[in-house]
């Protein structure tokens, strides 16, 4: 007799790769469910965010004549403009070789082309000039309890806790770059799209809102520290009516204090690796993000309280629109 024949049943996916010359990947998402995507139905380049920046420039022309703001392009601002286009067709151009690749540049060229629109936003609402409303941000804090001017002085008399603290501060936008660039070429899709989603959305509720219901910030309310205030030359002319014309996002600094968008990046980039290897070093290092707040960044304890419920709201409308539609992202 012959020996005995044995056959092995593969899975579907490996059965397709079989036929297809494409490459196969798995990968396991954040909901614990794994994936397989073909080099070849990979489609990293989704059009509607960028229909979305259309809208937000048109808004941005559309204010600017409103309040008299003439935005120019300046060779910097051009060159600017184009780096996300270049990243735009390597996610193309990788995306035949490594959907992480392609949708990791994909993103990243959405938020470059993003900041400088963002950016002219929240100069053209500041123009808008409505009343301060600093008295009542600190108000705010006293009632619940933080003394700002008793923080700052304490922080400061301690010399190695405020140059500790001004680091920190400063690297939220670092933390930004290295938890995009992880997440996508580790192949954590969702929560990459995640990120980039709830840091845009943040940002434009933070800056409308800043728009309507300014603040100058604590270094000037309380008038002390006020050599930190790098931004209140830009906000003041802004609403005197002198700052009338600036590169579109060339020249700009961060003018915004109410509410925090450091404290909405703390929380965005802790909670996008929730269940991942770098959740408790990014913990630790954005507790010490928010502890600098305050002293490094001008804000009110109300800046920051605002910031986390507007985070923790677009957190929950998005996990809930997930749920409820499991096969659409933003």
């Amino acid at each position: 007799m012959g020996a005995a024949s044995t056959q092995t049943t593969y899975p579907p996916e490996i059965l397709q790769s079989m036929r297809s010359p494409n490459k196969i990947s798995l990968q396991k998402e954040s909901d614990g469910e794994s994936t397989v995507t073909t080099a070849k139905q990979s489609r990293p380049i989704d059009a509607a965010p960028w229909l979305g920046l259309v809208v937000l420039l048109a808004a941005d022309i559309l204010l600017a004549r409103y309040v008299g703001f003439r935005l120019t392009a300046s060779a910097d601002v051009l060159a600017l403009a184009a780096m996300p286009l270049c990243l735009a067709t390597g996610s193309r151009i990788y995306s035949a070789r490594s959907a992480a690749i392609g949708l990791t540049l994909h993103q990243t060229a959405l938020l470059i082309a993003y900041a400088p629109l963002a950016g002219s936003l929240s100069y053209m609402v500041a123009a808008l000039a409505f009343p301060l409303i600093d008295g009542r941000l600190s108000a705010l804090d006293l009632a619940l309890g933080f003394d700002w001017v008793h923080w700052f002085t304490f922080v400061v008399a301690h010399r190695r806790l405020d140059i500790a603290l001004q680091v920190l501060y400063e690297t939220s936008g670092i933390q930004i770059v290295g938890v995009l660039l992880w997440l996508g070429l580790k192949g954590h899709a969702r929560r990459l799209r995640e990120m980039v989603a709830l840091l845009v959305w943040t940002s434009l509720v933070i800056i409308v809102l800043s728009g309507l219901l300014p603040a100058e910030s604590a270094w000037n309310y309380h008038g002390i520290g006020l050599e930190r205030a790098y931004h209140f030359e830009h906000f003041s002319s802004l609403r005197a009516g002198t700052l009338r014309e600036l590169p579109l996002g060339g020249g700009m600094t961060g003018i915004v204090t109410f509410p925090s968008f450091h404290t909405a990046v703390s929380i965005i980039t802790v909670w996008v690796v929730r269940g991942l290897g770098g959740f408790w070093p990014l913990l630790v290092l954005n507790i010490g993000v928010l502890l600098s707040v305050p002293t490094a960044g001008g804000h009110y304890l109300t800046d920051m309280i605002a910031a986390a419920f507007i985070t923790a709201l677009l957190i929950l409308i998005r996990s809930s629109g997930r749920q409820s539609n499991s096969g659409t992202h933003v």
